[in-house]
C-alpha cells in the first residue's frame, strides 16, 4: 500500500491521526491499482469513500461509533468537524433551534389554503400522518373442571371459566395531512380530522423511535402523536416557541 497525498491533516473520527490517500495494488497486479482513504492512526483506521473531488463519504466501521457514519459531506466540513466544530446541516439546525427560522412565500401560503392571524408567518409545513393512543381491552381467561366425552370428538366441559379483563395503550392513525408551523401555533389539516395547538399551549416535545413527535399540550390529557422526521419537527416548533417567549 502506497500512499500518494494526504486528504484530511487532522482525522474527524480519533482527532489524532491524518487521512490519507493510498494506492492498493490487487494481487498480483492483475486488476491494476484502487484508492483508497484512511486514518493513519492505527487505533483508528477510519475509512473513507471519495463522493466527488470534494465529498468524502465516512465508511461504518465495528471499529468505532460516530455519529457521522454514512455520511457524505464535504471536505470544508470534515476539516471543520476534526476541530471540533460543526457540519453544515448541524449549524443549519443550530440557528432554527435559536430561533432563525425559515419564512415561506405568499404563494406557498396561498397553496396551503390557511387564513393567517395578523402578522402570523409560516415557518415550515409537510406531510405527517396523525396517530392517537387509545386503550383497547383484551380478555385472558382459563377453564378449571374435567370435560366430559359425550361422542367421538364432542366434549361438554365441566367446573368453572376464570377470566380477567386489561386494558393496554395502542396507537392507531387517526389521518393523514399537512402540519404547518408558524411563529403563533401548530396546525394540522387531514382528510378528516383538523387542529390547532397555540405554541403558548405547548408543554413538552418528545421524539420517540425518530419517527413519532409527542405534542403535550396544556389542558388536555391525551398527547398529539405526529408521524415525521421527528428530531427537525422539534427543532423547527423548538425555535418557534423560542421566539414567542422573547417578543
Amino acid at each position: 500500500m502506497k500512499e500518494t497525498k494526504t486528504i484530511l491533516p487532522l482525522c474527524p473520527v480519533c482527532k489524532k491521526g491524518v487521512v490519507r490517500e493510498y494506492e492498493v495494488k490487487s494481487f498480483l497486479g492483475l486488476l491494476g491499482a484502487r484508492e483508497r482513504i484512511q486514518c493513519d492512526n492505527k487505533k483508528c483506521g477510519a475509512t473513507f469513500e471519495r463522493k466527488s473531488e470534494d465529498a468524502l463519504r465516512l465508511i461504518p466501521s465495528a471499529r468505532f461509533v460516530n455519529k457521522y457514519e454514512g455520511e457524505t459531506l464535504r471536505i470544508e466540513e470534515w476539516n471543520r468537524i476534526a476541530k471540533g466544530g460543526l457540519s453544515d446541516r448541524e449549524l443549519y439546525l443550530k440557528k432554527i433551534e435559536e430561533g432563525e427560522l425559515p419564512v415561506a412565500s405568499d404563494e406557498e401560503v396561498r397553496n396551503l389554503g390557511i387564513v393567517l392571524k395578523k402578522g402570523e408567518l409560516v415557518h415550515a409545513y409537510g406531510q405527517v400522518e396523525y396517530w392517537e393512543e387509545r386503550l383497547v381491552s383484551r380478555h385472558h381467561g382459563i377453564y378449571g373442571g374435567p370435560s366430559i366425552r359425550v361422542a367421538r370428538g364432542v366434549y361438554i366441559r365441566t367446573g368453572t371459566y376464570s377470566g380477567v379483563g386489561r386494558s393496554y395503550p395502542e396507537l392507531r392513525h387517526i389521518d393523514t395531512g399537512t402540519l404547518i408551523i408558524t411563529n403563533k401555533r401548530v396546525l394540522f389539516t387531514g382528510n378528516f380530522r383538523s387542529f390547532t395547538i397555540p405554541l403558548r399551549k405547548i408543554t413538552a416535545l418528545k421524539v420517540r423511535n425518530k419517527m413519532d413527535l409527542i405534542i403535550s399540550v396544556e389542558g388536555r390529557e391525551k398527547a398529539y402523536h405526529i408521524m415525521c422526521n421527528a428530531p427537525f419537527t422539534k427543532i423547527l416548533i423548538s425555535g418557534a416557541i423560542k421566539n414567542l417567549e422573547s417578543d
